[in-house]
C-alpha cells in the first residue's frame, strides 16, 4: 500500500521540487457534446494527497529535457509536462531551458489526472523559478490550452468545473473523510470511455449534488456521489465490475469511478475502517485485479507551500 501526501512546492539545490497532486471527482454529469468536440459537463473535483514529485532546474543550454523514473511513459513533446514548459518558455521569447525530473506515483489511465496536475505545477514552478512573474489569470490561460483539467490544479480547493472542465468555481468544501482509492492491474483510455458514452436527454441537475456536499457527513456526501461515465467504462472493461462488488463485499459504500477510469474510489469515516477494506480485497478473490490501493484524504495546498 502507497503512502499518499499533500502537494507543496520547495526550493532544492539549483532549482524547484513540487508535489503534484491526484483529484477525484465527486460527481461527473454531461449533458452533451459541444461544437469544438468536447462534452459539456459539469463535475465536482477534489484534490487528494496522492501526488507525483517534479524536479526543477534551470538548463543554460536553453533546452528543455524530461527524465522519468517509469520506462513506461513518453518523455518527448507529447508528454504535458514537456508542452508546458513549451508554453512558457514560447511566451517569455527567450531561450529559457529546464531540466525536469519526473518521479510518477499517480497511475496513469486511472481517472485521476496525474498528467494535467504535472502540467500544473509545471506552470506554477517554471514562472518561479524563470522569474516570468506571470499573472494567475494569464497562467490560468495557458493552463486551458494544455487540457481541460490542467486549470483545476491551478487553485487550492475543491471545486466545481462546467464547460469542458475549463471553468472554475472554488468551493469551500471540507472532507475530513478517510478515502480509500483502488488502482486496477489495468488502465482505461479516456477516449475510449467516451467513445461509448450515452449522453442523457435528461441531465441530472447538480443543485442536489451541491447539498449534499455542503457538508462532510458521511452519508450525505455519499448520496451526491455520482459519475456518468461509470457505466460506458464498465461496458468497455467488464472485470471492472468484479473489483466494484468485490469492494461491495468488503464494505464499501457506494464505490465510484474515478473520472474516466479505471481506479475506484470509496469514502470511509476512519482511516481504520478504509484499510480493513483495502486488506480484504487485497486478500480476497478480487486479488488479482487490484495494482495499487492507497488510503488518502482531501488536499487543501495547490502550487503553493
Amino acid at each position: 500500500m502507497k503512502a499518499a501526501f499533500e502537494m507543496r512546492m520547495v526550493s532544492i539545490t539549483n532549482g524547484l521540487q513540487v508535489w503534484a497532486n491526484a483529484k477525484l471527482n465527486f460527481y461527473l454529469e454531461i449533458s452533451g457534446k459541444r461544437p469544438d468536440g468536447y462534452h459539456e459537463l459539469s463535475t465536482f473535483m477534489v484534490p487528494v494527497r496522492i501526488h507525483d514529485v517534479l524536479e526543477f532546474r534551470e538548463a543554460p543550454t536553453g533546452s528543455i529535457k524530461l527524465w522519468c523514473d517509469s520506462k513506461e511513459l513518453s518523455t518527448g513533446p507529447d508528454n504535458l509536462i514537456v508542452r508546458a514548459a513549451t508554453v512558457l518558455q514560447e511566451e517569455s521569447k527567450k531561450p529559457l531551458g529546464a531540466e525536469i525530473r519526473l518521479f510518477k506515483h499517480i497511475p496513469w489511465q486511472a481517472g485521476l489526472g496525474g498528467g494535467s496536475s504535472d502540467a500544473a505545477a509545471t506552470l506554477c514552478a517554471l514562472n518561479q523559478l524563470w522569474k516570468l512573474n506571470l499573472t494567475e489569470k494569464v497562467l490560468e490561460e495557458k493552463a486551458a490550452k494544455l487540457g481541460s483539467d490542467v486549470p483545476f490544479f491551478l487553485q487550492k480547493k475543491a471545486a466545481w468545473c462546467t464547460g469542458r472542465g475549463e471553468k472554475i468555481l472554488p468551493s469551500a468544501f471540507r472532507c475530513d473523510l478517510s478515502i480509500l482509492v483502488v488502482k486496477p492491474v489495468f488502465g482505461l483510455s479516456t477516449a475510449s470511455v467516451y467513445s461509448r458514452l450515452k449522453i442523457p436527454t435528461s441531465p441530472r441537475d447538480q443543485a442536489e449534488a451541491k447539498g449534499s456536499f455542503v457538508g462532510s457527513e458521511i452519508s450525505k456526501v455519499n448520496d451526491g456521489l455520482f459519475n456518468r461515465l461509470q457505466e460506458p467504462a464498465l461496458e468497455l472493461e467488464p472485470a471492472l465490475g468484479l473489483l466494484f462488488e468485490a469492494l461491495r463485499i468488503a464494505g464499501a459504500k457506494n464505490p465510484l469511478l474515478c473520472g474516466s477510469g479505471s481506479a475506484i474510489f470509496a469514502l470511509f469515516e476512519h482511516d481504520e475502517r478504509a484499510l480493513e477494506v483495502a486488506k480484504s480485497l487485497i486478500h480476497g478473490p478480487a486479488r488479482n485485479l487490484i495494482q495499487h490501493t492507497f488510503i488518502t484524504r482531501q488536499a487543501i495546498k495547490s502550487c503553493d507551500n
